[in-house]
Protein backbone atom coordinates (compact mmCIF):
# COMPACT_ATOMS: atom_id res chain seq x y z
CA UNK A 1 0.00 0.00 0.00
CA UNK A 2 2.38 2.68 -1.57
CA UNK A 3 0.04 5.87 -0.16
CA UNK A 4 2.12 8.47 -2.41
CA UNK A 5 1.86 5.87 -5.73
CA UNK A 6 -2.02 5.91 -4.66
CA UNK A 7 -2.06 9.72 -4.58
CA UNK A 8 -0.58 10.02 -8.27
CA UNK A 9 -3.13 7.70 -9.70
CA UNK A 10 -5.27 9.55 -8.02
CA UNK A 11 -4.18 12.83 -9.35
CA UNK A 12 -3.92 10.99 -12.50
CA UNK A 13 -7.46 10.14 -12.34
CA UNK A 14 -8.93 13.60 -11.53
CA UNK A 15 -6.92 14.77 -14.49
CA UNK A 16 -7.75 12.68 -16.91
CA UNK A 17 -11.94 12.53 -15.81
CA UNK A 18 -11.85 16.85 -15.93
CA UNK A 19 -10.22 16.35 -19.06
CA UNK A 20 -13.05 13.90 -20.36
CA UNK A 21 -15.77 16.47 -18.75
CA UNK A 22 -14.14 19.15 -20.71
CA UNK A 23 -14.58 17.37 -23.70
CA UNK A 24 -16.98 15.15 -23.97
CA UNK A 25 -19.11 14.86 -26.89
CA UNK A 26 -22.09 13.09 -26.10
CA UNK A 27 -20.86 9.64 -26.86
CA UNK A 28 -17.92 10.17 -24.49
CA UNK A 29 -20.78 10.39 -22.07
CA UNK A 30 -22.36 7.35 -22.82
CA UNK A 31 -18.76 5.43 -21.92
CA UNK A 32 -18.72 7.48 -18.61
CA UNK A 33 -19.64 3.97 -16.30
CA UNK A 34 -17.63 2.13 -18.47
CA UNK A 35 -14.64 4.67 -17.39
CA UNK A 36 -15.77 4.92 -13.95
CA UNK A 37 -15.89 0.66 -13.28
CA UNK A 38 -12.52 0.88 -14.67
CA UNK A 39 -11.39 3.59 -11.92
CA UNK A 40 -12.84 1.26 -9.54
CA UNK A 41 -11.20 -1.75 -10.51
CA UNK A 42 -7.54 0.03 -11.09
CA UNK A 43 -8.05 1.65 -7.02
CA UNK A 44 -9.30 -1.84 -5.53
CA UNK A 45 -6.17 -3.34 -7.79
CA UNK A 46 -4.11 -0.91 -6.78
CA UNK A 47 -5.11 -0.86 -2.78
CA UNK A 48 -4.53 -4.80 -3.08
CA UNK A 49 -1.12 -5.63 -4.12
CA UNK A 50 0.68 -8.14 -2.11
Amino acid sequence: MNKKNNGSFLERFHSTATLIVILSPPPLILLLPFIIAAAVIAILFNSCEF
